[in-house]
């Protein structure tokens, strides 16, 4: 998700595809899947969001709620961008910024690479 959409957009979306009853479900990111994954995504989406809510409310950055939002069910999945990119989403939501308003991208990706770092996990691409 990151700096494309807003976490209401994706919901409807994901709503959308349930509601359609797909057998076969082929994803930007991550394998081919059944209707199951798209559950999951929704799933992860709203936990991220409820997450983020928590550690915006107690005045941490989005950095800081990034290295310590616990993976929780979603542990397995690889890719620290997508933790920080969605935390970040949340943030710009909560502070009411526009959902076009430009990411720095040499400055997400220096958080990504951070949180990543802090969190122990290996950066594959």
């Amino acid at each position: 998700m990151g700096w494309n959409g807003t976490f209401e957009k994706w919901m409807k979306v994901l709503d959308l595809i349930i509601s359609l009853k797909p057998k076969v479900v082929v994803p930007g990111h991550g394998p081919v899947c059944g209707i199951e994954g798209v559950k999951e995504m929704r799933a992860y989406l709203e936990y991220v969001r409820a997450e983020s809510k928590r550690c915006f409310g107690q005045g941490l950055t989005s950095f800081e709620a990034s290295k310590q939002i616990d993976f929780g069910p979603y542990r397995g999945w690889r890719a620290p961008a997508r933790l920080y990119m969605n935390v970040e989403r949340a943030y710009r939501e909560f502070r009411h910024e526009a959902a076009d308003a430009p990411w720095n991208h040499a400055k997400t990706f220096d958080v990504i690479y951070k949180v990543a770092k802090a969190r122990g996990i290996p950066i594959e691409y």
